[in-house]
Protein backbone atom coordinates (compact mmCIF):
# COMPACT_ATOMS: atom_id res chain seq x y z
CA UNK A 1 0.00 0.00 0.00
CA UNK A 2 2.89 2.37 0.78
CA UNK A 3 4.25 1.84 -2.75
CA UNK A 4 0.83 2.68 -4.19
CA UNK A 5 0.64 5.88 -2.08
CA UNK A 6 4.15 6.90 -3.23
CA UNK A 7 3.19 6.26 -6.86
CA UNK A 8 0.02 8.31 -6.40
CA UNK A 9 1.98 11.26 -4.95
CA UNK A 10 4.47 11.18 -7.86
CA UNK A 11 1.71 11.11 -10.47
CA UNK A 12 -0.25 13.95 -8.86
CA UNK A 13 2.89 16.12 -8.57
CA UNK A 14 3.74 15.75 -12.28
CA UNK A 15 0.29 16.21 -13.78
CA UNK A 16 -2.62 18.56 -13.26
CA UNK A 17 -5.09 15.88 -12.20
CA UNK A 18 -7.72 16.74 -9.63
CA UNK A 19 -7.37 13.26 -8.21
CA UNK A 20 -7.04 9.61 -9.05
CA UNK A 21 -9.58 6.81 -9.38
CA UNK A 22 -8.61 3.18 -8.89
CA UNK A 23 -10.61 0.32 -10.36
CA UNK A 24 -10.09 -3.42 -9.97
CA UNK A 25 -10.82 -5.23 -13.24
CA UNK A 26 -10.03 -8.93 -13.25
CA UNK A 27 -6.30 -9.32 -12.64
CA UNK A 28 -5.60 -5.62 -13.27
CA UNK A 29 -5.69 -2.41 -11.26
CA UNK A 30 -6.64 0.48 -13.53
CA UNK A 31 -5.59 3.98 -12.47
CA UNK A 32 -7.48 6.91 -13.95
CA UNK A 33 -6.47 10.55 -13.67
CA UNK A 34 -9.43 12.77 -12.89
CA UNK A 35 -9.17 15.67 -15.30
CA UNK A 36 -11.85 16.50 -17.83
CA UNK A 37 -12.71 13.76 -18.74
CA UNK A 38 -10.97 11.05 -16.71
CA UNK A 39 -8.04 9.40 -18.48
CA UNK A 40 -6.52 5.95 -18.03
CA UNK A 41 -2.92 6.54 -16.98
CA UNK A 42 -1.80 3.12 -15.74
CA UNK A 43 -2.81 -0.52 -15.99
CA UNK A 44 -1.07 -2.70 -13.41
CA UNK A 45 -1.22 -6.49 -13.53
CA UNK A 46 -1.72 -8.19 -10.17
CA UNK A 47 0.78 -10.99 -9.72
CA UNK A 48 -0.96 -14.32 -9.22
CA UNK A 49 0.81 -16.00 -6.32
CA UNK A 50 -1.65 -18.87 -6.00
CA UNK A 51 -1.79 -18.06 -2.27
CA UNK A 52 -5.56 -18.32 -2.11
CA UNK A 53 -5.54 -21.88 -3.38
CA UNK A 54 -2.81 -22.90 -0.93
CA UNK A 55 -4.59 -21.17 1.97
CA UNK A 56 -8.12 -22.39 1.17
CA UNK A 57 -9.64 -23.93 4.25
CA UNK A 58 -6.63 -23.26 6.48
CA UNK A 59 -7.69 -22.71 10.08
CA UNK A 60 -11.28 -23.82 9.51
CA UNK A 61 -12.35 -26.35 12.12
CA UNK A 62 -15.55 -28.01 13.28
CA UNK A 63 -17.17 -31.01 14.93
CA UNK A 64 -17.79 -33.92 12.57
CA UNK A 65 -16.81 -31.61 9.69
CA UNK A 66 -13.71 -31.03 7.58
CA UNK A 67 -13.16 -28.48 4.80
CA UNK A 68 -13.91 -30.12 1.44
CA UNK A 69 -12.82 -27.99 -1.55
CA UNK A 70 -15.37 -29.69 -3.82
CA UNK A 71 -18.25 -28.41 -1.64
CA UNK A 72 -16.80 -25.61 0.49
CA UNK A 73 -15.40 -22.26 -0.69
CA UNK A 74 -12.98 -20.08 1.29
CA UNK A 75 -13.36 -16.42 0.27
CA UNK A 76 -11.63 -15.08 3.39
CA UNK A 77 -8.96 -12.51 2.58
CA UNK A 78 -10.12 -12.20 -1.04
CA UNK A 79 -11.94 -8.88 -0.61
CA UNK A 80 -15.25 -10.57 -1.39
CA UNK A 81 -18.18 -9.69 0.88
CA UNK A 82 -20.92 -11.81 2.39
CA UNK A 83 -23.10 -10.69 -0.54
CA UNK A 84 -20.60 -12.31 -2.92
CA UNK A 85 -20.77 -15.39 -0.69
CA UNK A 86 -24.56 -15.43 -0.95
CA UNK A 87 -24.34 -15.18 -4.75
CA UNK A 88 -21.95 -18.16 -4.75
CA UNK A 89 -24.22 -20.16 -2.44
CA UNK A 90 -27.34 -19.54 -4.54
CA UNK A 91 -25.36 -20.40 -7.67
CA UNK A 92 -24.20 -23.69 -6.15
CA UNK A 93 -27.79 -24.77 -5.46
CA UNK A 94 -28.33 -24.88 -9.22
CA UNK A 95 -31.48 -22.76 -8.88
CA UNK A 96 -32.06 -19.09 -9.58
CA UNK A 97 -32.30 -16.79 -6.58
CA UNK A 98 -35.88 -15.80 -7.43
CA UNK A 99 -36.97 -19.40 -6.76
CA UNK A 100 -36.18 -18.91 -3.04
CA UNK A 101 -38.25 -17.31 -0.29
CA UNK A 102 -36.87 -15.68 2.83
CA UNK A 103 -37.93 -17.82 5.80
CA UNK A 104 -35.92 -16.26 8.66
CA UNK A 105 -34.59 -12.84 9.55
CA UNK A 106 -31.80 -11.83 11.91
CA UNK A 107 -30.40 -8.52 13.15
CA UNK A 108 -27.01 -7.09 12.31
CA UNK A 109 -24.76 -5.22 14.76
CA UNK A 110 -26.80 -2.02 14.18
CA UNK A 111 -30.14 -3.72 14.84
CA UNK A 112 -31.10 -3.72 11.15
CA UNK A 113 -33.15 -6.72 9.97
CA UNK A 114 -31.27 -8.94 7.54
CA UNK A 115 -32.55 -12.09 5.79
CA UNK A 116 -30.60 -15.10 7.13
CA UNK A 117 -32.42 -18.12 5.68
CA UNK A 118 -33.95 -18.87 2.29
CA UNK A 119 -35.85 -22.00 1.22
CA UNK A 120 -36.28 -23.16 -2.35
CA UNK A 121 -37.94 -26.02 -4.21
CA UNK A 122 -36.96 -29.62 -3.53
CA UNK A 123 -35.44 -28.84 -0.13
CA UNK A 124 -32.83 -26.42 -1.49
CA UNK A 125 -31.69 -23.83 1.01
CA UNK A 126 -29.24 -21.04 1.79
CA UNK A 127 -28.49 -19.65 5.24
CA UNK A 128 -26.09 -17.49 7.22
CA UNK A 129 -24.70 -18.86 10.48
CA UNK A 130 -22.46 -17.56 13.24
CA UNK A 131 -22.00 -20.83 15.18
CA UNK A 132 -20.84 -19.27 18.44
CA UNK A 133 -24.23 -17.54 18.58
CA UNK A 134 -26.57 -20.22 17.23
CA UNK A 135 -24.88 -23.64 17.52
CA UNK A 136 -23.97 -23.96 21.20
CA UNK A 137 -24.90 -27.13 23.09
CA UNK A 138 -26.26 -27.00 26.65
CA UNK A 139 -22.80 -27.95 27.98
CA UNK A 140 -21.34 -24.82 26.32
CA UNK A 141 -19.49 -26.55 23.47
CA UNK A 142 -20.14 -25.88 19.80
CA UNK A 143 -22.31 -28.35 17.90
CA UNK A 144 -21.63 -30.18 14.64
CA UNK A 145 -20.45 -28.41 11.52
CA UNK A 146 -17.90 -25.65 10.96
CA UNK A 147 -17.17 -23.38 13.91
CA UNK A 148 -16.43 -20.26 11.84
CA UNK A 149 -19.13 -17.87 10.55
CA UNK A 150 -20.30 -19.00 7.12
CA UNK A 151 -23.01 -19.09 4.50
CA UNK A 152 -24.44 -22.58 4.13
CA UNK A 153 -26.20 -24.04 1.12
CA UNK A 154 -27.85 -27.29 0.13
CA UNK A 155 -28.99 -28.42 -3.27
CA UNK A 156 -32.44 -29.86 -4.00
CA UNK A 157 -32.86 -33.60 -3.68
CA UNK A 158 -32.58 -36.30 -1.04
CA UNK A 159 -29.87 -38.49 0.42
CA UNK A 160 -26.64 -38.88 -1.51
CA UNK A 161 -27.97 -36.66 -4.32
CA UNK A 162 -28.10 -33.61 -2.02
CA UNK A 163 -24.94 -31.54 -1.61
CA UNK A 164 -24.39 -29.47 1.52
CA UNK A 165 -21.57 -26.94 1.52
CA UNK A 166 -20.28 -23.75 3.10
CA UNK A 167 -18.98 -20.42 1.84
CA UNK A 168 -16.58 -18.70 4.25
CA UNK A 169 -16.23 -14.91 4.11
CA UNK A 170 -14.53 -12.40 6.37
CA UNK A 171 -17.85 -11.09 7.62
CA UNK A 172 -21.28 -12.62 8.16
CA UNK A 173 -23.55 -9.82 9.44
CA UNK A 174 -26.32 -11.86 11.10
CA UNK A 175 -27.29 -15.42 11.94
CA UNK A 176 -30.23 -17.75 12.32
CA UNK A 177 -31.34 -18.22 15.93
Amino acid sequence: MKKLNDLTSKILSKFKFKGLEFKLEGKYILIYGIFNPKKLIAKLKIKDTGAREVRAGKGLIGNNWKFNPSKDVDLRGSGKTYRDGLDEAFNRTGLSRDQFEVTKWGKDINGKSVPVEWEGPGGAGVNMDIPEWNNVKTNGTLGEGPHQPHIGYQTPGKGANRIRGHIFTDDVPATRR
